[in-house]
């Protein structure tokens, strides 16, 4: 009786130790997509003391890492943080693969490493070294799988491959055949879908990407709504879950909805790291121009994009890739197609992987007047 009681109280303690654990960690995350970057660390610094296994933390140690440096500094220095990253956490990922051959999460972590080079990747337009880098981490993700299919956390990063890859030209798709990577976009969006309802650590940034991919490159804006206000909501501290949802209402026309979420959005370009407020404010006048555009104020519309475009110095070149082709559209129809037709090739230049990237190549071989007579536009 005694010894049985002995385990009992042994158990519970294990238990409160594991819950506490998992509390704190929680807490750390919430920190990281909130934007509490300091917190953040200084957080997982100190469980990473308490439990050196940890397959999570050491991946999360370099993200929030990586997220401060590209706050504040040039996003060219946030790159060494992801390199060096990988240098030193790559050898405790394969020793713990080794040790714990039937553990999922090492595998899944060590793959999703490899996911922010590919990251990289895609910032600098770096498209085969992205298919390798993204084939190097699904190796290891899809081993992940493999152990345990019902790990749902594994099907946010395969998903994600999986559809960029599937948008992605015809010679990409075939490297990443090469490497067993499958590009059906609709499977990928359910693993997406299935990752953002199931997973235990990968629902959120699942629904970032779900949130994207609804808003940008599938135009389904009800969907996108939903799924980013499920995020923005839910970690008001995160300065770009909030603009996809602030984007996903202009899209739907639902303006007055915007103007009383727009103090929020003000907030982040008017207090806050440098770059954070640089990148909000072009995204916030990106958002005032497609406001412009879609009420007819083409004279509006031409002259925010233009501040947009003067001044662009962001990582990615999407938001500038999207004023040009607002500004060629709207000084189009007031009449400049010679201008609007250098607006167009810029926007050729910089939308490969949206919608608008066919539009804009359209509109380099047929006025605007023509399309929109024959109901096309």
């Amino acid at each position: 009786m005694i010894i049985n009681l002995f385990f009992v109280i042994l158990l519970c303690f294990s238990f409160s130790n594991i819950n506490k654990f998992d509390s704190e960690l929680d807490k750390a995350i919430s920190d990281l997509y909130n934007f509490k970057l300091d917190s953040c660390i200084y957080k997982l610094s100190k469980l990473s003391e308490q439990n050196t296994k940890d397959p999570l933390i050491p991946f999360l140690e370099i993200a929030a890492k990586w997220q401060q440096i590209l706050l504040h500094e040039n996003h060219n220095l946030s790159y060494k943080v992801i390199y060096d990253g990988i240098d030193s956490a790559v050898p405790f990922y394969l020793e713990m693969i080794e040790r714990y051959p039937n553990d999922p999460s090492y595998p899944l972590f060590l793959g999703s490493l490899y996911g922010l080079k590919s990251r990289i990747d895609l910032a600098q337009s770096n498209w085969v070294d992205l298919v390798i880098s993204g084939a190097r981490g699904y190796k290891y993700i899809d081993t992940a799988r493999q152990i345990d299919s019902l790990y749902y956390d594994v099907y946010m990063p395969i998903g994600t491959l999986e559809y960029f890859l599937c948008r992605s030209s015809s010679s990409i798709q075939l490297i990443g055949k090469l490497f067993g990577m499958q590009s059906d976009c609709r499977e990928a969006i359910e693993k997406l879908e299935t990752a953002s309802s199931h997973s235990r650590f990968s629902w959120i940034e699942s629904r970032n990407v779900l949130s994207y991919i609804y808003l940008y490159i599938e135009g389904d804006y009800t969907k996108a709504l939903e799924v980013s206000s499920s995020i923005a909501n839910q970690f008001p501290g995160h300065p770009f879950f909030a603009y996809l949802k602030a984007e996903a209402l202009v899209k739907l026309e639902r303006y007055d909805d915007f103007e009383k979420f727009e103090k929020e959005l003000q907030r982040f370009y008017l207090y806050g790291p440098k770059n954070q407020k640089i990148e909000c404010y072009d995204k916030y006048m990106y958002l005032k121009a497609l406001i412009a555009f879609q009420n007819n104020k083409f004279s509006e519309s031409e002259k925010l994009c233009s501040q947009i475009i003067e001044s662009y110095q962001l990582e990615f070149k999407w938001i500038l890739g999207f004023a040009h082709f607002i500004r060629g559209k709207s000084v189009e129809i007031l009449g400049n197609r010679n201008k609007a037709i250098n607006d167009y090739k810029k926007a050729v230049e910089y939308l490969t992987q949206y919608p608008e990237f066919y539009e804009a190549k359209e509109l380099l071989q047929t006025p605007i007047s023509e399309i929109i007579n024959s109901t096309k536009y």
